[in-house]
Formats: structure tokens, sequence, C-alpha cells
């Protein structure tokens, strides 16, 4: 059975507490095509988040619990794949709800608009080179819009960086790859230039995608500057969506 090496676990140990460098990025991305990485992040990440809603007392318990059964489950075999929860990675885990407790208390409402991104986030269907059976003769700019489509965002970016020609809608559905990607700061350049279009198909869908990253970002004041633009525009696509995300961020 294939394991990871203790280099992807450190890497996973990055990216759970935020502290993946460019080239970390890069490297987690590309070893995320990889099933057996991609599986250990979605569990690590689940546990994580359950360990944050339980809270720092409740967790110190669970801790003392874990770490006595860790060590009955060495004992009796320090082979099994028990091996990548080890104290180490616990103590990781430890460590990060305290930073995640710490930076509530100077946050409060970091959690309020992680639960309006995920209430409001959807993926913008694919407008432009929707997948067709036989894929084998498409072009770079047709394989950017289908690895969007499939929800390989990283794959998506990595065509769309390499268009020669740079339209409206690459421009567009590369921010939205990386919002997808929850890189709502990389995001916001590309829906901002589309958002100032007066002529673009996709202008209307750009500010509010626009207004979704800023507040992904924890900006709420260009969340209510973008969200006073859609409404001020009669007949915009989002303007009931931007009308509540308002009212709840008020």
């Amino acid at each position: 059975m294939d394991e990871l090496s203790e280099k992807d676990q450190l890497l996973i140990d990055k990216y759970l507490l935020g502290q993946l460098s460019l080239e970390d990025q890069k490297e987690f991305d590309i070893r995320m095509s990889n099933d057996l990485f991609a599986q250990e992040v979605a569990s690590m990440k689940s546990a994580q988040l359950v360990l944050k809603k339980k809270g720092e007392e409740k967790f110190r318990a669970e801790f003392n619990q874990i770490d006595m059964e860790m060590d009955k489950n060495l004992a009796i075999s320090r082979q099994s794949r028990t091996m990548h929860y080890s104290k180490w990675i616990i103590g990781i885990a430890l460590l990060a709800l305290l930073v995640y407790l710490f930076s509530r208390l100077l946050n409060p409402d970091k959690e309020q608009y992680d639960v309006l991104f995920a209430e409001y986030y959807q993926p913008m269907p694919n407008m432009v080179a929707p997948i067709e059976k036989n894929t084998s003769n498409a072009s770079t700019y047709e394989l950017a819009f289908q690895n969007y489509e499939r929800g390989n965002y990283q794959d998506a970016i990595r065509f769309f960086e390499n268009l020669d020609e740079q339209t409206d809608a690459a421009v567009f559905y590369h921010g939205l790859s990386l919002l997808g990607l929850d890189r709502a700061n990389e995001a916001i350049p590309f829906l901002d230039r589309i958002s100032s279009f007066s002529d673009s198909e996709f202008t209307d869908a750009a500010q509010w995608y626009l207004m979704l990253a800023h507040i992904h970002s924890e900006n709420v004041e260009m969340t209510s500057n973008i969200g006073e633009r859609i409404l001020n525009k009669a007949g915009h696509k989002y303007r009931s969506e931007a009308e509540e995300l308002m009212l709840k961020i008020k």
C-alpha cells in the first residue's frame, strides 16, 4: 500500500496552518492530483474543523484520550497507517486550534464571513467551451474551460496562463478558478478587471463574484462598495442576491 512521505505530511501541515509559501502552494497544487494525498488533506481538514468546533477545553481532554490510545496502537503496530496521526501531528492540530481561537478573539466576525461566502457561493457554469465527447483535438482555450467545468481548477489556471489571447471570458474564468481554490485575494484583480467593463457579457457576474471574493477576504468595506454598484444598476442579474448579502453584513 502506498504511503505518504514525511515531506507530504509537512506540506499538509503547512496547508492546515495557512503557512504555505508561493513555492509550497505550487507543490501542494501538484500533489493534490494524487488521490492518497488529496484524501489525507480532506481527512485532516475535516478533523481540524471538528476540533475547532469542540473548543479548546474539550479538545484538551480529547487530546489526552487520543494520546493514550495512540500509545496503545503504536505498541501493537508501528507500521499501520495510524502513524499519520502521530502525537506530533496532533500537537500541530493543537497549535492550529490555539492560533484559530486567538484569531477569533482578534476578529470575531471572521466565522460570519466564512458562513456567508459558503451560503452564497456557487460555481459559475461554463458558458464558453463546454465539455464535448471527443476532446482529443481540443485547443488550449477549450481545455482551460473544460477543466474549469470539471472542477480541475489548478489545471484550468495552467491553461489560462498559457493562452496567447486573454479574452474577457478567459480573464473572468481564470479569476473564478482561483476563487474555486479559496485563493480569493489572487482572484480579485481578475474579477475586478472584468467588473469594470460596461460592454462585457460577464460584467454582472464578475461584479457578483468580486463581491463574494471580498467577503471571503473579510473586506466588508469593499464588499459593500461592490454591492452598492450592483444595486445601483437597473436590471442587474445578481441584484436580489447582492441585496440579501448587503443586509446580512450591516
